[in-house]
């Protein structure tokens, strides 16, 4: 039956992720995780994917998988319990899992090789001892891991039985990625150097498992991003040369000898991302970003203007752009059958694709639902703005009675350094069923269109501002039917900042909804985990002790006088990215100016609240964002 998006329709969204297909069988397995509201959380199926057939079904298992691998015979699954791990092997069709080993670690990452696992896990260095928690280091703890102190992660070995299990990494590096090559009997890694405060620049590692010996690439001072063995003496990665570039520019591909120790630019420089994710939505989960090495080829995802497309480029450097036909690509896979995608397409939800050059087939269909539903559909909007182009969308009430006159609202993506396209949001659809126009654009600072696009070092807030508000104006004059004095704005971590920033320099829009965003920069900078660089590259190198007034002008709390507009702050209490604090410090501002707020503070949810949050707490977001608007810009609508 038709109808309208309704706000628990959420709960009914199917999310395939964790993709892989294995080299030797024609089958692939992938999660598929759904909503449990009655227990708060997130119920999870392991599907094995035919891919002759095109057809999937769920793999019944006593226990839920948190990782698995494919090996020649079957497939190894990794379980979680606690502060320990389980391994199992199942054989084709798979549903009789055997334990393999049990191991007394929280396991990142895993390979078995011959009667060995090497895995990476989480080792808590003893001047913590518990709590209180004690540190030497920065960053104190991690979004989405806790409190992190002076702990690393390490590279392990352990016999098959769990027995003589030896930390083979040292203590003087915390691993990041990890790519284990058992067909050239090595280990491939990249690590940070143990400091007081996490560097910018990793190294590039690899482990001899035969001859239980190391090397690692000295040559050059790089950002590493992906990493991915090629051979028995070669790799490559992603990242960025900091000699050259700032760690927030695009990253490359590079190609390393080992046994040399140099490494070179593999391929033609490209100005092109490959954030992950990058395409703004409130209703897909994203799996690990993706470097695949296949039949002699490299596969990466880049962000081009408004959607992900994938490049392919060999050995020799050759390079072509794989246009997929999809907009936000989520995960992918290859083998002797092709290539499957996890993504987006135009109104559609994530759904698993085969693809050719030019042409996507859906293999799965796990959100037909959707399919019955009324959708208000986004119209694009292109404007010039100081000698540059930029792109915006628009989404009309839904339904929509001509001769009415509607409020909008403005919606501010995160990042910065992410873009905004056509694909679903629930958010947007709820807005517009409720009777509300939605609209978005890609300030500079976002991704897509090249780092000089991207570069708003010096100019964090006021450019995208000023951006912003000549796209409002845009609107305003392309959709008459648009009240201009019922105006809201929203938006969620760098676009709650931007929330933060405009409601103390105009009182154009009459209600504001801020998400997990930061208000001040002279203690946010010290707050984040992901370090002092990033802050300090935005504000073009300068140091907050060195410039306050530069950082005072950047930071909304001090203009918290000037604000009129109703605010309500929506944050996780356990967002390590963007603190709590923040929040609580821009609402307590408007408190004591009499500005009409209100502060929703989440327990047990963090910076991803918003798409990975437990689905109570996402109704609730829902429901404080709809009724602040409500109460707000349907005053005198006609």
């Amino acid at each position: 039956m038709t109808g309208a998006i309704c706000l628990e329709d959420f709960l009914k969204i199917n999310y395939p992720v964790n993709l892989k297909l294995s080299a030797a069988h024609p089958y692939g397995l992938y999660s598929l995780e759904t909503f449990d509201y009655d227990n708060n959380g997130y119920e999870k199926k392991l599907m094995l994917l035919d891919t002759l057939k095109n057809r999937s079904r769920e793999v019944g298992l006593p226990f839920v998988p948190d990782e698995y691998e494919f090996d020649e015979n079957g497939v190894i699954y990794m379980a979680i319990r606690g502060d320990q791990t389980v391994f199992y092997w199942d054989s084709f069709p798979l549903g009789n899992p055997q334990q393999l080993m049990e191991l007394p670690f929280k396991v990142i990452k895993f390979g078995f090789y011959k009667e060995h696992c090497y895995f990476t896990a989480r080792v808590q260095l003893p001047s913590n001892g518990g709590t209180p928690y004690c540190s030497t280091k920065n960053p104190f703890y991690q979004e989405g891991v806790g409190v992190v102190g002076d702990g690393l992660v390490g590279l392990f070995k352990a016999q098959i039985k769990g027995r003589d299990i030896r930390l083979i990494s040292g203590l003087e590096l915390d691993i990041e990625a990890v790519d284990f090559d058992f067909d050239h009997s090595r280990i491939l890694y990249s690590a940070y150097t143990k400091s007081q405060v996490k560097p910018v620049a990793s190294r590039l590692y690899s482990y001899d498992i035969l001859g239980e010996k190391f090397s690692d690439l000295k040559d050059g001072n790089f950002r590493i991003g992906l990493i991915k063995s090629i051979s028995r003496h070669e790799s490559v990665f992603t990242g960025v040369d900091l000699d050259h570039y700032s760690r927030n520019d695009a990253q490359q591909l590079y190609r390393v000898d080992h046994q040399r120790g140099t490494c070179e630019l593999l391929g033609p420089w490209v100005d092109f991302s490959n954030e992950h994710p990058s395409v703004v939505s409130d209703s897909a989960f994203s799996g690990p970003p993706g470097l695949l090495f296949h039949e002699g080829k490299l596969y990466l995802k880049r962000v081009h203007k408004n959607r992900d497309v994938l490049y392919v480029t060999d050995l020799s450097g050759e390079t072509e752009v794989l246009e997929t036909g999809l907009t936000a690509i989520h995960g992918f896979a290859l083998n002797s059958r092709g290539l499957f995608l996890i993504g987006l397409k135009e109104l559609s939800l994530l759904e698993i694709y085969q693809v050719s050059p030019g042409k996507s087939l859906p293999v799965t269909d796990h959100n037909r639902w959707l399919k019955d539903k009324v959708l208000s559909r986004p119209k694009p909007l292109t404007f010039e703005y100081r000698n540059e182009t930029y792109e915006g969308w628009v989404y009309s009430p839904n339904p929509m009675v001509k001769g009415h006159r509607y409020p909008g609202i403005l919606l501010i993506h995160g990042g910065p350094k992410m873009i905004y396209s056509d694909v679903y949001s629930h958010e947007v659809q709820l807005l517009a069923r409720e009777g509300f126009f939605v609209f978005y654009m890609n300030p500079r600072g976002s991704d897509g269109r090249g780092n000089e696009f991207a570069n708003i070092r010096g100019h964090f807030a006021d450019e995208p501002y000023d951006e912003l508000m000549a796209f409002t104006d845009e609107v305003l004059r392309a959709y008459p039917e648009m009240d201009d004095n019922l105006l809201g704005v929203t938006g969620g971590s760098y676009g709650g900042y931007l929330v933060n920033y405009i409601i103390g320099r105009t009182d154009r829009f009459k209600a504001a909804v801020t998400e997990r965003g930061i208000s001040n920069l002279m203690t946010s900078i010290n707050l984040t985990d992901i370090g002092y660089q990033y802050m300090m590259e935005y504000m073009d190198g300068r140091l907050p002790w060195e410039h306050p007034g530069l950082y005072m002008e950047n930071s909304p709390v001090y203009k918290a006088h000037q604000v009129k507009t109703p605010t309500l702050f929506i944050h996780g209490k356990s967002d390590y990215r963007c603190h709590y604090t923040e929040a609580l410090n821009m609402h307590s501002a408007l408190v004591f100016n009499g500005v009409p707020t209100k502060l929703c503070l989440f327990e047990k949810e963090g910076h991803s609240l918003v798409v990975r949050g437990r689905p109570v707490s996402k109704k609730h977001r829902y429901q404080e964002m709809l009724a602040w608007f409500n109460q707000y810009l349907k005053r005198g609508v006609r």
